[in-house]
């Protein structure tokens, strides 16, 4: 008997490392979500109050779990509650699969009940969509769209009408195993020896990091203590480079605090590690700098870069370290500490001297949380001023995430 689209897609889900699905119950979305209940708990079906908090849950579901996760939509207003939350998904390199189901198939062109244009809505926020008009179309489609979910890090979405969602796949076309391994990349070696060279020659180097650090804080560490450098971060890389760094100097931009805008300022290299940081007003024009990316569109994005290298953090910096020297002058890191502790001790004013108002101070409170926060807590700062006290009194613990739309502040 053959296979319905509805229970493919739930044993692709499966076989892909999906472990939630987000979404609510009905409509154009029940031939997909009756092949949920079938999955023997394989797949775990979340019900959420509104699809736009499906498509969040979802995003940050992938980031603190690692693996792809999906959401779900019903036709017309259920699909479009999508967008905000896959904008965010988007924006941060969520893997998210979205399946964003649509009205029966004869009546699309006819301005039918709820009828909307989801191929075109969310062009600028998925980075696949396939659109399924008939059964035969399956799994080639939904597989493209998973793959470019997990391999590219975004939203890979299928448009579904509910129809087809219900329909047997009599002739699947080239079904194949997802790929769910990122390859990794690191520059050739006559880059890295340019890249020593100049640190070589250096007398005041800084690092910036961001997420693109998530696997590489160890080498990260590592590379800041070989060269004496102090290590700023962007907000995104705060839970990656803060805790337990006796070099780490917070951060600069519009969010800034501690010793990260002296460190920049004043460096002579700095070595800007998969950051795309957006405020280009922040980035220095005197200093030599070399940026490190595995995506070559961040190469020299946001500042004058010398030497731009395609590359994974981490390999990179596996590649590069043997490369360097143990430097033994420390007056550069031991000049921007000293800042960045009296810079720190400055911010605490508002925590320790709350003045003559009523009540609680901001401050006070995301002190408060930081303290008493489990080592395994998640921080979702949203957006907003709360934005900037989780930056500056929130002192991440190794264990510890931070969550937010980052894009609508300072990305990293």
């Amino acid at each position: 008997m053959a296979q319905i689209v509805g229970s493919y897609l739930v044993d692709l889900m499966i076989r892909s490392g999906v472990r939630n699905i987000y979404g609510i119950v009905g409509d154009s979305a029940n031939p997909v979500i009756d092949a949920i209940r079938k999955s023997d708990g394989k797949l775990r079906f979340i019900n959420v109050r509104n699809e736009e908090a499906g498509a969040f849950a979802a995003g940050a579901d992938s980031q603190v779990s690692g693996r792809p996760t999906a959401v779900i939509g019903s036709s017309g207003p259920g699909s479009l509650h999508l967008l905000n939350g896959l904008y965010d998904c988007a924006r941060n390199g969520a893997s998210v699969f979205a399946i964003a189901t649509h009205i029966p198939t004869t009546e699309i062109g006819t301005n039918y009940f709820q009828e909307t244009r989801p191929d075109q809505i969310f062009l600028d926020c998925a980075k696949y969509i396939g659109y399924v008009t008939s059964a035969a179309q399956m799994p080639r489609i939904a597989e493209l769209a998973m793959q470019a979910a997990i391999l590219e890090r975004g939203v890979g979405m299928i448009i579904l009408p509910g129809d087809v969602s219900a329909a047997p796949i009599e002739h699947p076309m080239l079904e194949h195993p997802i790929t769910t391994e990122r390859s990794c990349v690191r520059p050739p070696d006559r880059d890295l020896d340019r890249v020593a060279d100049l640190i070589a020659k250096s007398e005041r180097m800084a690092i910036f990091g961001g997420a693109g650090c998530a696997d590489a804080r160890a080498e990260v560490l590592q590379l800041s203590q070989l060269l004496n450098a102090p290590v700023g971060f962007t907000f995104r890389g705060k839970d990656i480079l803060e805790a337990a760094n006796p070099n780490a100097v917070g951060m600069t931009g519009l969010l800034g605090w501690g010793g990260a805008y002296a460190a920049i300022d004043e460096c002579d290299l700095l070595l800007m590690l998969g950051t795309d940081f957006p405020y280009h007003p922040f980035m220095p024009e005197k200093s030599t700098i070399v940026q490190i990316d595995e995506q070559a569109g961040h190469l020299g994005r946001r500042a004058k870069v010398d030497i731009g290298l395609v590359g994974d953090v981490r390999e990179t910096l596996k590649a590069l370290l043997p490369r360097l020297q143990q430097r033994s002058g420390r007056d550069f890191l031991d000049k921007i500490l000293a800042v960045h502790k009296k810079a720190a001790e400055n911010l605490q004013t508002y925590v320790t001297h709350p003045g003559s108002g009523k009540g609680l101070r901001p401050e006070m409170v995301a002190s408060a949380i930081s303290k008493f926060a489990a080592d395994d807590a998640i921080f979702s700062v949203d957006t907003g001023m709360c934005n900037v006290w989780g930056a500056r009194y929130i002192s991440m613990r190794k264990g510890q995430r931070m969550l937010g739309s980052f894009w609508s502040w300072v990305h990293g």
